[in-house]
């Protein structure tokens, strides 16, 4: 009797439902609000490849990093960030990444084994996948032309002129090096563009303005390229596999304004956009 008694007051066995004792529940905790601009930007890029433009210090790794944890808690599956960019891989800087994004979910990489983890990738379990920055890939395969140059001309004792016109000729007015760099963003790009198509999700490619090679024509009507402040040229062919292509440009303001055109439309001279407006209180989640 006092056994059935101890049940009843313990587990409501027999009692109106108004009298019994409710079992305390584990309650998740409430999932942050997600940013409206991310979501739109995030379902915007879906199956596509995006080249993210931007001067440096404009917040496009902010950006990138605060779109990953989105696309992360919209989807439930992780995201992944190739982090190539000198600046990333601070002591400091690889915390912080590590600890909005996951352990497993960043990979520092060095600018010569880029184009195998790209070959390689398999991005059918990710939300995500972003490369910071591609201009690194570029700028490690002039600088180590520029070494060799720097060198030579030292042990031929040059003058700063006449090392400074050696560069030139090495690396800006170079045309082997300008094709090679045109292929090796292009191999870089083709198989990001097939990941994105299979797995249906974005991979954005941060892209700095500054160009290597300047446009050849100057003269050309205004296009959305006069708004990014330059057409980089090696991007020629690898622009080919890109869905969308997007300019970051931070105003006094500190916000970010982010304008989208599609890659069709880039040489009209006056293409549509979509543009969105990040407030630095939009990173807060």
């Amino acid at each position: 009797m006092h056994l059935l008694k101890s049940l009843v007051i313990r587990f409501g066995v027999g009692m109106p439902f108004w009298r019994r004792r409710k079992m305390p529940e584990e309650q998740a905790p409430p999932a942050p609000s997600i940013p409206r601009a991310f979501r739109e930007v995030y379902d915007l890029f879906r199956g596509a490849l995006v080249a993210l433009y931007g001067d440096f210090g404009h917040g496009k790794t902010t950006f990138c990093v605060h779109l990953c944890r989105a696309a992360q808690l919209m989807t439930g599956r992780p995201p992944l960030y190739l982090a190539v960019d000198e600046n990333l891989k601070y002591e400091r800087a690889r915390r912080q990444l590590e600890a909005l994004l996951g352990e497993g979910n960043v990979r520092f990489l060095d600018p010569g084994h880029v184009l195998y983890e790209v070959t390689e990738l398999d991005a059918r379990d990710r939300s995500i996948v972003v490369l910071d920055s591609i201009t690194t890939v570029w700028l490690w395969l002039a600088e180590s032309i520029a070494r060799e140059v720097i060198e030579q001309a030292r042990e031929h004792g040059a003058t700063p002129e006449e090392l400074l016109a050696a560069l030139r000729n090495a690396v800006l007015r170079n045309p082997l090096l300008r094709q090679e760099l045109i292929t090796l963003a292009e191999v870089i790009a083709a198989p990001l563009a097939r990941q994105a198509r299979a797995h249906g999700i974005p991979v954005v490619v941060v892209v700095h303005s500054s160009a290597v090679f300047p446009p050849r024509d100057r003269r050309a009507p205004r296009t959305f390229w006069h708004a990014i402040g330059s057409k980089p040229s090696y991007m020629s062919k690898a622009l080919r596999h890109a869905g969308w292509i997007a300019l970051a440009v931070l105003r006094q303001d500190y916000v970010l304004e982010l304008r989208v055109v599609h890659r069709r439309e880039l040489m009209s001279p006056s293409p549509p956009e979509r543009r969105w407006e990040i407030k630095p209180e939009d990173y807060r989640f």
